[in-house]
């Protein structure tokens, strides 16, 4: 979507802060679905900064809903 997904503008991470986010992520999923496997899709190595982490979650019962609140996500 470009950034254009929320109806609120999204914040920018640096490398550092970025990968940070990454490994929360991946750690709270993997811990919501023990069973599943949680991955993110690995972006462009060069960029400076970044503005969305994509994850693909495997799993038998995944719920949105459930995998949102744990994340702690307001849209």
């Amino acid at each position: 979507m470009g950034g254009n997904a929320l109806s609120m503008p999204g914040l920018r991470l640096n490398r550092e802060d970025y990968f940070k986010v990454v490994k929360t992520t991946l750690d709270a999923l993997q811990s919501l679905y023990p069973d599943g496997k949680v991955i993110d899709i690995k972006a462009y190595s060069e960029k400076p900064d970044f503005g969305d982490l994509d994850v693909l979650i495997y799993t038998q019962n995944y719920d949105p809903l459930i995998a949102s609140n744990a994340l702690g996500a307001k849209e």
